[in-house]
């Protein structure tokens, strides 16, 4: 089935029945309709289901949910529980006992992950998830955590070639191993960027707008932080003085159409290139995450025209769509001007992130301390530098 915003749900209409009289799975409904399932009856396959579908309980959202757990259990430990038991022997240790924890079959199980599988096959109800939306919750919360994890490992494992503290430049992809700091708002632009097609960071120049996404949500996404089994890979690219042409070099690899005639198409036809990036299913990923750095380029530096259209196109892009999310990093002086470009007047207002410069001064000796430098990457230092160069040249 294919639900309202394009995702692939998998629908299961019926219930299996076993025949003959091999104890409770076998039990027939109402005489005069068997199609009909009834209270005091057992349904189901006899090694997927839960203590009160056993007892011929009514089934509930837990129920189901058990039913999920086993398939998990399974999944990570190769076997069922009470893999061996037959038929009635299954139904009394399912009532009666708990299988082992799947950690003990399955050592390499994360404990956090083992354990709410452990609880989708509680034998009370009460004890497992409380619905389908709050276990799904929660393993994405898992999904997300070790994402962040992955991320301080691969961190700390990287050793940067020569200087790599760029000043007062931005950090890259390339410098996430000397990023450091900015949890807190890592862990909110990721829950931002989970729910909202459109998302802008904003801030003064110097914030760190720029060094934030390339060296640390967008290496964070790329580990799965975003949840669900799409595979999310960033497309970065700077609008420049010609924005069309950026962008037909950042989706070339991401779309089934021949490369010298993206940028055609995105000044005469841009449709076609628009369906088949908002799709994703292409270089390797199943999603993108369209990164535009320096939105405000648009206006100090794209021309005009180009500019308009670049933004056009940039308004359908952000429009929600299962496999494709657009952020982009815009100073807050330029806000006004680049809201007025056609396309992006009533995106960019809901979409709006807020960046402060850190003020936490623990939080910065400790990125100092740990990025090995006396003043630090892109540290309060060279961001005020930088501002006083700007606020002079203006």
């Amino acid at each position: 089935m294919i639900d309202e915003i394009g995702d692939v749900v998998l629908v299961d209409f019926g219930l299996a029945k076993l025949d003959g009289n091999d104890g409770p799975a076998a039990g027939t409904a109402a005489p005069g309709d068997p199609r009909m399932t009834v209270t005091g009856t057992a349904f189901g396959t006899p090694r997927y289901m839960a203590p009160e579908a056993w007892r011929g309980a009514p089934a509930t959202p837990q129920t189901d949910l058990y039913s999920l757990g086993v398939v998990l259990y399974e999944l990570l430990a190769g076997r069922l529980p009470f893999d061996y038991a037959g038929v009635a022997e299954l139904a009394r240790r399912v009532c009666g006992e708990d299988p082992p924890p799947v950690t003990e079959l399955a050592p390499w199980v994360p404990p956090m992950f083992g354990a709410l599988v452990d609880r989708c096959i509680a034998r009370d109800p009460a004890q497992r998830p409380a619905a389908a939306a709050a276990l799904g919750d929660q393993l994405e919360a898992l999904q997300r955590g070790r994402a962040f994890d992955a991320f301080e490992r691969d961190r700390v494992r990287s050793t940067p070639l020569g200087n790599p503290y760029p000043g007062a430049r931005p950090f890259g992809f390339e410098h996430q191993g000397v990023f450091f700091g900015r949890r807190d708002e890592l862990r909110s632009l990721v829950d931002q960027l989970r729910g909202r097609p459109f998302l802008v960071v904003t801030g003064e120049a110097g914030a760190g707008k720029s060094s934030l996404c390339m060296a640390g949500l967008l290496p964070i996404v790329l580990r799965g932080a975003l949840g669900g089994s799409r595979k999310w890979v960033p497309v970065p690219l700077t609008p420049g003085p010609r924005p069309l042409a950026a962008l037909a070099g950042a989706v070339a690899d991401h779309v089934e159409l021949p490369r010298d005639q993206i940028e055609r198409l995105l000044v005469d036809d841009p449709d076609p290139v628009i369906a088949q990036f908002r799709a994703g299913h292409r270089g390797g990923c199943t999603a993108h995450v369209l990164f535009v750095d320096q939105l405000e380029q648009l206006v100090t530096l794209a021309d005009r025209d180009e500019a308009r259209q670049f933004a056009a196109i940039l308004g359908k892009l952000a429009e929600p769509a299962p496999a494709l999310r657009v952020l982009a990093t815009l100073r807050t002086q330029d806000m006004l001007a680049v809201a007025q470009l056609p396309g992006l007047a009533s995106a960019i207002g809901p979409a709006l992130y807020l960046l402060l410069e850190p003020r936490d001064e623990a939080a910065l000796r400790e990125n100092r301390r740990r990025a090995g430098s006396p003043q630090g990457p892109r540290s309060r230092r060279s961001d005020r530098a930088l501002a006083g160069r700007r606020r002079r040249a203006r």
